[in-house]
């Protein structure tokens, strides 16, 4: 059977955004299958698995990233496809074929802006990061950056800081291929990206991954990772590497960006620090041009074992 009929034939949830935990259980038993869509925070799977902690026959939950070490019911038979970066891999395949990459060898004489910050869609843990960063004045005040509006202050976009950028329901889905210029083009205006990916540090959500860690590769400008520990190990798994050492609480990534702005202040150790970027910035690009195929490839042989 193929991944696509698996889930055509399974009903979704997203419990993140519902409250179907036990109403999800009750149609796996009923139905063997079910699929879980966006991120699972492992507190939900737990609550999940305990709803079922009688069954005597093989299930099959479809996922975007759980981590395996969560699974303790062997019953349970975790398929793992990542469909939201599957999605945009998809659609950035021509890109990936046939764009002019060659923006990493720059003159940071001609940069305008220390970080470039993508946050569009209002959530909790994102926000808490954001409002850590604006909250030390001195971390993003050189930057190119968006957030929605929260109680009386008001959004930001990247193209006008007067302006809240839209909602991605107000757009219907996300258009990549309208985003891709907007994006590729600002990024490549600052120093360095950060990658502020759903649910931000949140500790205890799984592998998930979207399009937002894919942005910089894709711009070919360094970046640092605002992600939780299962994420970066799903990018570390797959091969990606980070342009500085990965930090996982607010603490440290404030002074993580601290410290890299007085690099990006001086210019000869900003133009060093960029060139010594370039073999991460081309290591990565190679990762991102055959990680559609390798997502397939990790889904056939999942699909094989079940």
């Amino acid at each position: 059977m193929s991944v696509d009929s698996l889930i055509s034939s399974a009903k979704k949830y997203n419990w993140l955004s519902d409250d179907g935990i036990t109403n999800s259980a009750m149609v796996i038993q009923k139905d063997g299958i079910i699929q879980i869509t966006d991120a699972i925070k492992q507190s939900q799977w737990q609550e999940f698995e305990s709803e079922l902690a009688g069954i005597n026959r093989s299930l099959i939950v479809i996922t975007d990233g759980l981590p395996k070490k969560w699974v303790t019911n062997k019953k349970l038979k975790v398929l793992r496809v990542q469909s939201v970066l599957h999605w945009a891999l998809t659609d950035f395949k021509p890109y990936l074929k046939n764009y002019n990459f060659n923006h990493f060898n720059i003159k940071t004489s001609e940069l305008e802006y220390d970080y470039f910050l993508m946050y569009g869609r209002y959530e909790h843990s994102r926000e808490a990061v954001v409002k850590e960063l604006e909250s030390r004045s001195s971390v993003l005040t050189n930057s190119l950056y968006s957030r929605p509006p929260v109680d009386n202050n008001p959004g930001r976009s990247i193209e006008d800081n007067q302006i809240a950028p839209l909602r991605s329901t107000q757009l219907g889905a996300v258009n990549l291929m309208e985003n891709f210029n907007t994006v590729i083009k600002n990024s490549q205006r600052c120093h360095c990206s950060v990658v502020l990916e759903n649910y931000g540090l949140l500790t205890e959500t799984d592998g998930t991954i979207t399009e937002k860690s894919i942005w910089p590769i894709l711009a070919q400008v360094p970046f640092v990772w605002a992600i939780a520990p299962n994420r970066i190990q799903q990018l570390t798994e797959w091969g990606f590497r980070p342009n500085d050492t990965p930090r996982t609480d607010l603490r440290s990534l404030t002074e993580q960006l601290l410290w890299l702005r007085t690099e990006f202040a001086d210019p000869t150790r900003a133009q060093k620090w960029q060139d010594d970027q370039g073999i991460t910035i081309n290591h990565n690009l190679n990762i991102l041009k055959g990680l559609l195929d390798r997502i397939d490839d990790e889904i056939h042989q999942q699909l094989v074992k079940l």
